[in-house]
């Protein structure tokens, strides 16, 4: 690779590290059965490829369906294709990075760090946040707990909530910004980096498209994120948030917008998360095909060109991993795996 191309990952790396919260201002069975059904190899992209994407530059719509492989509580799950385009194509995750705003927040919960009930302030430069006239905290709200700021920011993508949660776990947006990557890398999320914890673009011009930045991942590694998500943190109380279909701040409704993915009716939908850029519908939900409250598959669009698009695929890739053909692999996975914790001496 040429010594320009790795200056130029080096410095987005950096951007990323320091959270750019500075650049923005707020403008600023077997997988050989399975092989069978999928529609694709994966695609390969070198970590060394990663650039900084910029305003509309070789965005790609992306789709993925998987069946989820749980190898049980104390092992990661993995994630096996059925259909997929454009799977490990790098392209802007938007709102889909509050995935890993709620792991970070999560994590800290679980640590010790802030409580689900402890009560956090909008920070005053959270005003300043572009492109969040729709999600608006409601009037005279100024505080608000963390369980509120999360079920806001998962259900209704609230930016303020989000940047309020980041500010009040690491002190500052940049500090946030810092565990995002870092987890991301601890996950094995090679092709993925954040530049902020809401998934804005980062516009030094704002309203001004030049020299824009967006954060960067695929679909394959947002969907490994929200699986990861759901299966790493099965307490009862994140479970709940992650479930939820209202929000409230200070027992006033949040407005949830048609975007929401809890909108497009799927088939066992269990939980998931959207997210919008212009021209660039976004995402991610579990879904449930057996009826027994737990998610088996993960769908998830990137880059669709808008909302009615979008959910007209996801409703295709719900069908496809509801099929009977994806059944019968996702059973005999299930048996490979009963089978192999019962004899694993057997098993290679």
């Amino acid at each position: 690779m040429a010594v320009s191309d790795l200056s130029i990952l080096h410095a987005f790396r950096s951007v990323a590290a320091c959270g750019a919260s500075v650049l923005f201002m707020h403008f600023g069975m077997s997988t050989v059965l399975a092989a069978t059904i999928s529609d694709e190899k994966p695609d390969k992209t070198s970590q060394a490829e990663i650039k900084p994407l910029k305003w509309g530059k070789g965005w790609q719509h992306a789709t993925l369906s998987a069946l989820i492989i749980d190898k049980g509580p104390a092992q990661k799950p993995e994630l096996e294709r059925v259909q997929s385009k454009n799977a490990d194509v790098l392209i802007p995750p938007a709102s889909l990075a509050k995935l890993m705003s709620a792991y970070v927040v999560f994590d800290a919960i679980r640590n010790g760090e802030i409580g689900l009930d402890t009560e956090i302030r909008k920070p005053r430069e959270a005003n300043n946040l572009i492109f969040s006239g729709f999600a608006r905290l409601p009037k005279g709200v100024g505080s608000f707990t963390v369980r509120e700021a999360l079920t806001g920011m998962l259900l209704q993508s609230n930016n303020i909530l989000t940047y309020s949660l980041a500010v009040a776990v690491a002190g500052s947006e940049a500090a946030f910004v810092k565990r995002m990557n870092d987890k991301a890398q601890e996950l094995e999320l090679h092709h993925t980096i954040f530049l902020n914890s809401t998934g804005l673009p980062v516009m030094p011009h704002y309203p001004s498209n030049k020299d824009r930045l967006d954060s960067v991942s695929t679909v394959s590694e947002i969907s490994q994120l929200a699986l990861r998500l759901y299966h790493d943190f099965q307490e009862e109380e994140f479970q709940e948030i992650m479930r939820s279909k209202k929000a409230t701040l200070d027992d006033r409704p949040l407005r949830i917008g048609l975007s929401s993915t809890t909108k497009i009716g799927l088939d066992g939908y269990v939980l998931g998360k959207s997210g919008y850029l212009g021209g660039c519908s976004n995402g991610v939900a579990m879904i449930d095909t057996d009826n027994d409250q737990k998610p088996d598959a993960v769908i998830g669009v990137i880059c669709a060109s808008n909302r009615g698009q979008r959910d007209k695929i996801f409703r295709r890739l719900n069908k496809k991993v509801q099929s009977e053909e994806v059944q019968q692999v996702a059973e005999l996975n299930r048996r490979d795996y009963q089978y192999s914790r019962q004899s694993p001496s057997l098993v290679q």
